[in-house]
């Protein structure tokens, strides 16, 4: 997300410390599912012949793990907005 808005918007501050701050505590207490994530690439990555290493996915497990809670939060949304309008 921050290289997202510094590629469209070079003179914006997106706040990094605070962006720093959050997305550790989205961290915070994942350990063993990261360490699943990450094998789980490496094994994908080892059997397609891709290139890359040990730290780069780690980097790709966060990230997924990341995306998969807001994609959840989103979901949880959307049904809630669907079950109140039906009411």
């Amino acid at each position: 997300a921050v290289a997202l808005v510094k590629d469209k918007r070079p003179v914006a501050h997106p706040y990094i410390d605070c962006w720093k701050t959050a997305y550790g505590r989205m961290l915070e207490g994942r350990g063993d599912e990261l360490t699943w994530r990450s094998k789980a690439i490496y094994e994908a990555r080892s059997h397609s012949g891709e290139g890359g290493d040990s730290d780069s996915d780690w980097k790709q497990a966060q990230i997924q793990l990341v995306r998969d809670g807001f994609q959840r939060k989103v979901a949880i949304d959307i049904t809630t907005t669907s079950a109140i309008t039906a009411i």
